[in-house]
């Protein structure tokens, strides 16, 4: 893992955290008026990685690692890179029965695994697109995104290979991630959001903190 220092100056460092806690506090917001329910997110922490070193980034704060629920969707624009929305597999039906209200008969026609997923994906889209586009939105940037999907991994085993993609790709390449977690408050839910920008990403990252301190100085 590389020290943050090497790559950002302290005033810009300083400057990229204190963008990163307004745009997820703002998301905090923005997903607790969406979902009718108190949204609590942790402070993120923010590191340079090298491609090689995100499996381990991304797991290092999860214990038990076994049958996780993971939703992947990958942005582009000003702002490139890739989501994870972390959750215990078990949790799934206890969130489909915070935020839906399927009826007994919707859910014998449809099954209820595939409720399940639906509920997920929703949820997953949902807060990534509030963090990601009020981070992005907070630089005078733009994103779009891929759809998301809906996977079970061991985490254990699980290296987010597809981060980099086409012949750039290398174990070396720099990537900047951030590390939330998060929480339906009275619901004992309790999940992780993982960043992962794009190292092309990561100029107009530092290009745009240059801007605002020039700005104001």
């Amino acid at each position: 893992m590389r020290q943050m220092d090497n790559i950002f100056s302290e005033l810009e460092l300083d400057a990229l955290k204190e963008f990163i806690n307004i745009s997820f506090g703002r998301a905090a917001g923005e997903l607790s008026e969406i979902m009718n329910l108190h949204v609590m997110l942790n402070v993120p922490d923010v590191a340079i990685l090298q491609a090689g070193e995100v499996g381990s980034f991304i797991g290092g704060d999860i214990k038990d690692r076994n049958d996780y629920s993971i939703v992947e969707q990958f942005f582009i624009g000003n702002f490139k890179g890739v989501t994870f929305l972390v959750l215990p597999y078990n949790e799934g039906k206890r969130l489909m029965n915070i935020f839906s209200d399927y009826d007994d008969s919707i859910i014998e026609s449809y099954g209820l695994d595939v409720l399940q997923q639906e509920t997920l994906i929703e949820i997953g889209n949902i807060i990534i697109g509030a963090c990601v586009g009020s981070f992005a939105e907070l630089l005078k940037g733009s994103v779009s995104y891929f759809p998301p999907k809906l996977f079970k991994s061991d985490l254990r085993s699980f290296v987010p290979e597809k981060i980099i993609s086409g012949d750039e790709g290398s174990e070396n390449q720099l990537l900047i991630s951030f590390k939330t977690i998060f929480k339906f408050e009275d619901n004992d839910v309790t999940g992780y959001l993982f960043l992962v920008a794009h190292s092309d990403a990561l100029g107009w990252i530092r290009k745009s903190i240059r801007d605002f301190l020039d700005d104001y100085s």
